[in-house]
């Protein structure tokens, strides 16, 4: 059996910058202050400067050391989102297609090459989109689109992109302007496309939805993908007392939506949902699909 993989430094100021991360975060394990910290000690550093982390499968990733969020989930013991990668691994066989939508830096879609033919990545933030085809460079089986998900393909909406801090990229209000913008902030055009232009049809596939607020628009682009059999892993977030992209699956008759956090169970109302979430800092990681869905039959089945 080969030894694990161990995490890189890109260069010795890379490892320098990475070993006072490390210290700071030991110190402070629950990371208040850690993001400005982070921006603090990046401005001494090549912003260049990053570490190869590896990823299951055998993959490593590509992590900044200006990333204040990736960093984070770099230098945390914990796994990352352990009820994604169950389900990424449940559904392994049983669909041959992964589609990581708001694939930000390619964690997901790095975890699911080993175990998925075809691979789509999209996303819209231009900064973060170098760092995701850097990351996916060596993987010729993904399409990978600069677009923001949603109801319909070729529009354009406005991104708030702050090349500084790449997790603050966000989907712009109506009637946001330059003046409104906090320093290092830009406007950003970006044109649009819906899940079902991106799901060949009578081909059910594996959807990770994580679209920064534009969830509700995202699940209405991929109605015949869902009609196919498709099961989305979307994220509904804590701060959302509305659960709005669950609110807009249990509209729509036969969709099943289960938790997935600890034990997979089904979730029959909002109620359920909200309850659920207890914590407005973080997100909630579901499952939905159409009754009937052999995917999500598998799914349910092996997790």
């Amino acid at each position: 059996m080969s030894p694990p993989l161990s995490t890189i430094a890109s260069g010795p100021s890379a490892a320098l910058q990475h070993r006072l991360l490390s210290l700071a975060f030991a110190a402070n394990p629950f990371g208040r202050g850690y993001g400005r910290l982070t921006r603090a000690v990046a401005r001494a550093f090549d912003p260049d400067n990053a570490i190869l982390v590896p990823v299951e499968g055998g993959q490593r990733i590509r992590v900044h050391l200006d990333d204040e969020y990736w960093t984070r989930v770099a230098l945390g013991r914990a796994r990352y989102e352990p009820e994604v990668g169950r389900i990424l691994a449940a559904a392994r066989g049983a669909t041959t297609h992964f589609c990581d939508l708001g694939a930000n830096i390619g964690y997901w879609t790095l975890r699911a090459a080993p175990d998925f033919p075809h691979l789509t990545a999209v996303e819209a933030a231009p900064p973060t989109l170098a760092r995701l085809r850097a990351n996916l460079r060596g993987l010729p089986r993904v399409r990978l689109h600069h677009a923001a998900v949603h109801r319909h393909s070729g529009g354009e909406m406005r991104f708030i992109c702050d090349r500084r801090r790449h997790a603050a990229a966000r989907l712009a209000s109506e009637g946001m302007t330059p003046n409104n913008l906090n320093p290092g902030e830009e406007l950003v055009p970006v044109s649009t496309v819906c899940i079902d232009d991106l799901i060949p049809p009578g081909a059910p596939a594996l959807v990770k939805l994580d679209v920064e607020g534009a969830e509700v628009a995202a699940i209405d682009g991929g109605q015949r993908a869902l009609n196919d059999g498709s099961v989305l892993i979307y994220e509904d977030h804590g701060a959302d007392r509305d659960c709005a992209p669950s609110a807009r699956l249990l509209r729509r008759e036969g969709v099943d939506i289960h938790a997935i956090e600890g034990t997979v169970r089904p979730m029959s109302s909002i109620a359920e949902i909200a309850a659920l979430k207890t914590d407005r800092r973080k997100g909630y990681n579901f499952i939905a699909g159409v009754r009937g869905s052999a995917l999500l039959a598998s799914i349910l089945e092996r997790v």
